[in-house]
């Protein structure tokens, strides 16, 4: 669950007169514009990822040339990768590839709409996509996210006719095609690919640790500051209460310090952070959130775009035994603004009742929103008669967060260090049977890049079927609110 929003990373699609004759790959599909976002060693990303499944087509996206080709080996960052040429000059690369179609080498005339290849995760890819990118007329990469967007064929699963009217199979996943040898009859690339987004990978059911979460009294597993473009490898099975075995953990983060506007990414080790924000931070402020995070090897990781200090806890771990989620329509249980600021002694008090709690509940989530402060602070809530959990807060006039917390029999207690108004919405009751299961950041919604901020009207938000989020979810609608 995203922290307060402050910052993320820009994304802009500059004009282009590139036009497709078709789409770069089979559906079903999706993609976001992450046109120059940043990348390992100061690069940037040149070109739109297509997610899709292992072994599905890949389409010429025009009548040319196939003018390199590259085979996948260690420290490759495209992986099997081919170049097209148009009649034009303009090339386009697709990397990642799991292998390249029979039959073509190095020289080879395609024609648009031809498969070339298939999906893969080939190079420096965290899961499987095509890397797509556009170079017209020969010269640098323009962003390729409105070209791919006035075709769309994501929902398109039926592969065009084929020269000579048969498709071939894709090879098991791990075959290579060596690389051919064949004359290149129009200039070679010069630019080097930049390293692809990696798709988001869906948790892993039941396996390895159960499907249901354990609640425990929150552990630190990290406290330190960390360097802009810092990825930390946070061990997290070694930490009372969270099994050896376990799949997943749900964090609580805490971000301090940022030197500049940035974010947190948390994100399975065996991959490339993904391009979302777990949590975003403004620069010389405290932002709080919570991720739920695959574990690999009885780790986690973290990334961070800006030097900040990164507190990381467990409040939970996926288990064999334990409770899911119900959501739940947004319940308001405390406004203050009715009544009196909180401050030094003045303390708010929500009894089980008054928070919703039913049998076999474990732990809340809620959204805490402070209003009008008298000035930075600190903010404190937790079990009433325990120490609790205390966060500094700014002297923003309005700042928000997400947390879940634990509950028990005696309720939870709020108060503060210096007078202010304070909001807390239940959206989200941990009991049941239900099982979610951690997944990568995906962003599917950047009104920045949708002509017009979000406020005032309701903003429908296509959610089924993006990313991890299966066809059957239903669309969420996204309003400021008054």
């Amino acid at each position: 669950v995203p922290g307060t929003a402050t910052t993320v990373p820009a994304t802009t699609v500059p004009a282009t007169t590139v036009q497709l004759a078709s789409f770069p790959a089979q559906g079903p599909c999706w993609f976001a514009d992450t046109w120059q976002a940043p990348r390992g060693g100061g690069r940037r990303h040149e070109g739109v990822d297509l997610i899709a499944k292992v072994g599905q087509y890949v389409y010429a996206v025009q009548d040319g040339t196939l003018t390199k080709q590259n085979l996948d080996r260690p420290g490759s960052l495209s992986g099997n990768a081919w170049w097209l040429t148009a009649a034009d000059g303009t090339y386009y690369f697709y990397a990642h590839l799991l292998a390249f179609a029979p039959g073509l080498t190095v020289g080879s005339t395609v024609v648009a709409g031809q498969i070339l290849g298939f999906v893969g995760r080939t190079g420096n890819a965290g899961g499987p996509h095509l890397h797509f990118e556009i170079h017209p007329r020969g010269g640098a990469a323009v962003n390729p996210t409105a070209a791919v967007k006035a075709i769309d064929g994501c929902r398109t699963t039926t592969p065009p006719p084929q020269p000579g009217g048969t498709l071939p199979t894709p090879p098991p996943a791990g075959s290579t095609v060596p690389v051919t040898t064949a004359p290149v009859t129009t200039p070679p690339v010069t630019t080097t690919p930049a390293a692809p987004i990696t798709a988001p990978i869906v948790g892993s059911g039941n396996a390895g640790g159960g499907g249901r979460w354990q609640f425990i009294a929150p552990k630190s597993a990290s406290d330190t500051t960390m360097a802009a473009g810092v990825t930390r490898t946070i061990k997290v099975n070694n930490l009372s209460g969270v099994p050896a075995g376990t799949t997943g953990v749900m964090l609580r983060l805490t971000a301090s310090g940022g030197a500049r506007n940035g974010y947190v990414i948390t994100h399975p080790c065996d991959i490339a952070p993904p391009f979302a924000a777990t949590l975003n931070v403004r620069a010389g402020t405290t932002a709080v959130g919570s991720a739920m995070t695959e574990v690999v090897g009885g780790a986690v990781c973290a990334t961070v775009s800006t030097s900040m200090r990164l507190k990381v806890e467990v409040l939970a771990a996926r288990a064999t035994n334990g409770v899911g989620v119900q959501p739940v329509t947004a319940t308001r249980v405390l406004d203050t603004r009715s009544a009196t600021k909180l401050g030094p002694g003045v303390m708010a008090t929500l009894t089980p009742a008054q928070l919703g709690v039913v049998a076999g509940t474990q732990a809340l989530t809620a959204t805490v929103t402070i209003v009008d402060p008298t000035g930075a602070g600190t903010f404190s809530m937790g079990f009433c008669g325990q120490g609790p959990w205390t966060v500094p807060v700014s002297d923003d006039s309005v700042s928000s967060f997400a947390m879940t917390m634990r509950v028990s029999s005696a309720g939870w207690c709020i108060t503060s260090s210096v007078p202010m108004h304070v909001i807390v919405d239940i959206v989200g009751v941990w009991a049941g049977t239900g099982s979610p299961g951690p997944v990568d950041p995906t962003r599917v919604f950047d009104s920045r890049s949708s002509g017009s901020p979000v406020g005032g009207s309701s903003r429908q938000v296509q959610i089924a079927g993006v990313g991890p989020v299966h066809r059957g979810s239903p669309r969420r609608c996204s309003r400021s609110p008054p």
